[in-house]
């Protein structure tokens, strides 16, 4: 299994984040894939996916939140109001159901009650549920008011150049997970579903760079197992 890969999926603050930190980059929470990654690359600023991983409790949760909501809100609110999310210089927060939705108004209200577990931006995406028509226009201007509270609250400049490079950038690493995801219907089977995972989710964890090289070369790894098992297969022994 690919360490790197594995050290960025099993924890929350991963080696990756910590040196994107110490370097002085600017690092965004997000809790849905209806966000376009693209826009925060094009600001030079490092989106990470919210877990809610390492979350031993719903004390404080489940004073925000209702006893049959699913877990994965709720231990995102317990982390960050046990402080395990202050390296965030912001979070966006998006309806990709009712109850992230209504994590704006109950991470907002723990603000008020825990002092400092409120990132200093703080943005909700609202999208539509529907990708034609009079929806995709409302979400195209959705996605311009967002990229002018990122440029007004961080002092950057998202270009169509940079916008640009950063589409290719994760379009390209988009082919490479394709290229991974075809290995794993390979015969017989030469990665585990855990590596798989972690490899995936390390992607949402990591700059996409940096991503991108490590991924190239779990691939090839990959690759040499199933080559390596055709020229066992030939042997009599």
């Amino acid at each position: 299994m690919n360490n790197v890969f594995l050290e960025a999926a099993t924890n929350l603050e991963n080696a990756s984040i910590k040196k994107w930190k110490e370097k002085g980059g600017k690092i965004v929470g997000y809790t849905c894939s209806f966000l376009p990654v693209e826009i925060f690359y094009a600001a030079d600023i490092l989106p990470i996916r919210l877990r809610g991983i390492d979350a031993h409790s719903m004390e404080i949760s489940d004073s925000y939140y209702g006893p049959f909501v699913c877990s994965f809100p709720k231990a995102v609110i317990q982390l960050a109001g046990s402080g395990k999310y202050d390296f965030l210089d912001g979070v966006v927060i998006s309806n990709g159901c009712d109850t992230l939705r209504r994590m704006n108004d109950c991470w907002r209200k723990m603000g008020e009650d825990i002092k400092g577990t409120l990132p200093s931006w703080f943005y909700y995406l609202d999208v539509p549920h529907k990708p034609d028509g009079h929806a995709f226009d409302w979400y195209v201007n959705q996605l311009k008011k967002l990229i002018k509270a990122i440029e007004q609250q961080f002092d950057v400049h998202i270009s169509d150049d940079k916008l640009k490079k950063a589409i290719n950038t994760q379009n390209a690493v988009r082919r490479i997970i394709w290229e991974l995801e075809k290995l794993r219907r390979e015969t017989p089977l030469k990665i585990t579903g855990s590596e798989a995972y972690s490899a995936i989710i390390a992607g949402t964890l990591m700059p996409v760079d940096e991503y991108k090289k490590h991924l190239i070369e779990f691939v090839s790894e990959i690759r040499s197992r199933i080559t390596d098992f055709a020229i066992d297969k030939k042997r009599s022994f």
